[in-house]
């Protein structure tokens, strides 16, 4: 099948009917989850192969088996100490976090290089709601704050999304979500943060700020930070930007290109699988009683009133990578040298933007094949439908070069980010009190000494650890391609042409590799996130 753009089609009635017989099968429910608009049923196009479940659950063998050993080995021995964590590693590797996952260090890193690199920013001004009195701020960061703020070496996790989200309830164990403020300072001459504050709660109270100087108390806000990244990342930015948005992506493009079209053939190994892994979510995941209401603290409703606040949030244009980080204040890197998202990102990120940009020339010589491309104008104007579409931020001419971008950050969205969200899970959320999903007890307001049963009373107990490390398990075993590389009865790889431009992308992708290789071994922790050949195509899993 050779890309042919809609007005040089020699059976233009044909191209019709396929698509007016796609609409009629791919057709929208806005009742299932408002505000999202999702499809209302899987058509038989989307479903999967055989293979594919026979390749995932081979993926996953060593589970149970590891289940098992976990519960035969402490059936006698209660879940009372933290080291216990460590014994649900009976069968499986046991994540190197848990050496340093107390470690401000390690803390900081996970802003920057860990499983969310999206929330971290650079403050412009102090936040009125963030209240640290000038004396105790300078004595946190050995220096004025004025002056580190006016140097821009100050930066905030703010987890303002999760405010006034209720906690559930698990195994008739309350639940708690916090909506904490954490503060970053970058000495100067030094290239990575370090945390100083965190601030529990939104709004300033008496006991709810604390600081490195608190002890184990720090730990366990430190605790309520990282629990509260994981519910952000998952709901807020896994599930709605990626998931949602993605199959938005995929129901305008099968409604409204045909098969042959060059920008769904571009497009498709990126989309594969993306709608029927909804429907294993809506399963699965958010249905009542699946894995987010039980592992996850908020309540259902509460979890995806986390994914509408980021869906009403959300411009899609704004989300691609440059504009984030620009908007952020970390696109430059003489104010946060170390940031590995940024920097390895930004290599794949460019060789996907010359990949798309060198299809779009062929299949649009010029600017006027474009404009009289009847099916890419109806694909944008539905993918910006409030009442089909979820994108917000679209281009508003239509230019190839706003194309570009905007096909770009679809596929740097499917994939590379994707596959940072995902795929590093095992390496700091299997190992539970570092990341988890859940906090089974409030944070003490008071300051007195802590031992290790005021920090379980905190953290998941045995059955949920086991249920977090179930999950990561089924979302990350399984790798069942590679950024790049396609089937071999796609076009990508038949027409000659394209397959020319599919191994420049390889080569490009195989030379970042080698250069975040070599940067790797220079870093204290490696990052992965950006490594090529760990990056899927889409968000099939």
């Amino acid at each position: 099948m050779r890309p042919i753009l809609p007005r040089h089609d020699p059976d233009p009635e044909g191209r019709s009917r396929e698509l007016a017989e796609r609409r009629s099968e791919y057709t929208y429910d806005p009742s299932i989850l408002p505000p999202f608009v999702l499809f209302h049923r899987l058509p038989r196009e989307e479903l999967f192969s055989l293979g594919y479940f026979t390749e995932r659950l081979a993926s996953s063998a060593e589970l149970p088996a590891n289940l098992v050993a976990v519960k035969l080995r402490t059936i006698f021995d209660p879940f009372d100490r933290l080291d216990d964590y460590d014994d649900l590693f009976t069968l499986l590797p046991r994540p190197a976090i848990a050496e340093r996952w107390r470690e401000d260090a390690s803390f900081a890193e996970q802003r920057v290089a860990g499983t969310e690199t999206r929330m971290i920013r650079r403050l412009g001004e102090f936040p009125d709601n963030l209240r640290i009195e000038p004396a105790l701020l300078a004595g946190l960061l050995g220096e004025p704050g004025e002056r580190a703020l006016a140097e821009g070496r100050l930066f905030v996790a703010d987890y303002a999304l999760l405010d006034g989200i209720p906690g559930g309830m698990t195994d008739a164990r309350v639940k708690f979500v916090y909506a904490p403020i954490a503060l970053f300072h970058r000495r100067a001459g030094e290239a990575g943060l370090r945390p100083v504050a965190i601030q529990l709660e939104q709004r300033p109270r008496p006991g709810n700020l604390y600081t490195p100087s608190d002890g184990d108390h720090w730990l366990l806000a430190k605790i309520a930070v990282q629990a509260a990244d994981y519910t952000l990342s998952m709901m807020a930015h896994h599930v709605q930007r990626v998931h949602l948005g993605l199959e938005s992506v995929a129901m305008a493009t099968a409604r409204q290109l045909a098969r042959r079209h060059p920008v769904a053939i571009l497009l498709r190994p990126h989309l594969h699988d993306v709608m029927v892994q909804e429907e294993l979510s809506r399963r699965l995941f958010v249905n009542p009683g699946g894995y987010i209401e039980r592992l996850f603290a908020p309540t259902l409703e509460g979890s995806l009133e986390i994914a509408a606040r980021s869906q009403r949030a959300w411009d899609f244009g704004a989300w691609g990578l440059e504009r984030d980080l620009a908007e952020r204040g970390v696109d430059d890197p003489a104010n946060l040298p170390h940031y590995p998202f940024r920097d390895d990102g930004r290599l794949v990120h460019a060789a996907l933007a010359r990949y798309v940009a060198a299809h779009l020339e062929r299949a649009y010589p010029d600017e006027a094949e474009l404009a009289a491309d009847v099916e890419i104008r109806a694909w944008i104007e539905e993918l910006g439908d409030p009442a089909r579409g979820t994108l917000k931020g679209l281009p508003t001419r239509l230019e190839r070069a706003a194309l570009a971008g905007l096909l770009t950050e679809i596929i740097f969205l499917s994939g590379p980010y994707h596959s940072s969200l995902n795929y590093r899970q095992p390496e700091y959320a299997a190992y539970v009190p570092n990341l988890p999903m859940a906090l089974y007890g409030p944070i003490p307001t008071d300051r007195g000494p802590l031992d290790e049963a005021s920090l379980l009373e905190v953290l998941p107990p045995q059955r949920a650890a086991l249920g977090q490390l179930e999950i990561i398990k089924l979302l990350t075993d399984y790798q069942p391609d590679r950024l790049g590389c396609f089937p071999e009865d796609d076009p990508l790889v038949r027409v000659p042409e394209l397959a020319a431009l599919g191994e420049a992308l390889r080569r490009e992708l195989d030379a970042a590799e080698v250069t975040i290789g070599a940067r790797n071994r220079g870093r204290a922790i490696p990052y992965t996130g950006m490594v090529p050949s760990r990056i899927l195509n889409g968000a099939s899993m």
